[in-house]
């Protein structure tokens, strides 16, 4: 059998190299790991980015733990309902959001987000029964869920989205104990009645606003 002819090889009598591999560490790049990146991320824009999103995880969760501080106050034999309806209606956004979410801009959906924290805490705040005042919680439980959807789909679009995610995350687990330092400090140490305490807390879908 003739033996097979010699490859060819390119003008000049040597094969081109192959570009060199990218080193990678974990899931950290050589070029998403030098010095050039690192310094893109902590540009000002990226701050800017990334404490934005920080306050409107805390905005957007705050009121949420503020109206489960105050379920003893605003119903001392249903606290039970008061949970339900701080988590029932958040479901039912998060449930049907891919059904009309397209149909509704993000600014649109922000400043609803915005009107129904203002919303809530005006109806637990004057509310003198059960009535409106469990409406407040539902409307704080509508705004958390809403503010979480939408703001999770936008951070997609940013090119540091998984940064962003991390400060959103922070910031709603930071409501937590801000919630609950809210009611304390004012209300149970500070001796200001709910009604205050509550309705102080319209600076939340302020700080929301600003944000954005």
């Amino acid at each position: 059998m003739a033996p097979l002819p010699p490859l060819a090889t390119p003008t000049g009598g040597s094969s081109a190299p192959l570009p060199p591999r990218t080193a990678r560490s974990g899931c950290c790049s050589a070029h998403t790991c030098s010095p050039a990146a690192w310094r893109a991320r902590l540009s000002w824009s990226a701050l800017r980015d990334g404490l934005a999103f920080w306050l409107l995880g805390l905005a957007n969760n705050s009121g949420y733990v503020i109206m489960l501080a105050c379920a003893n106050e605003i119903s001392n034999g249903g606290v039970g309902m008061v949970y339900l309806a701080a988590v029932l209606p958040a479901l039912v956004i998060k449930a049907t959001a891919p059904y009309w979410f397209s149909k509704a801009p993000y600014g649109a959906r922000a400043t609803a987000v915005a009107l129904l924290a203002a919303a809530a805490f005006l109806c637990v705040g004057l509310g003198t029964s059960f009535i409106p005042q469990i409406l407040g919680v539902c409307l704080a439980s509508l705004q958390s869920g809403l503010g979480e959807a939408s703001t999770l789909a936008l951070a997609g679009a940013y090119p540091g989205h998984r940064t962003l995610l991390t400060c959103w995350s922070s910031g709603t687990g930071f409501a937590g104990p801000f919630g609950y330092a809210w009611v304390a400090g004012w209300h149970t140490l500070g001796g200001l009645s709910l009604r205050k305490t509550v309705l102080a807390a319209n600076v939340i879908p302020a700080v929301w606003s600003v944000a954005q």
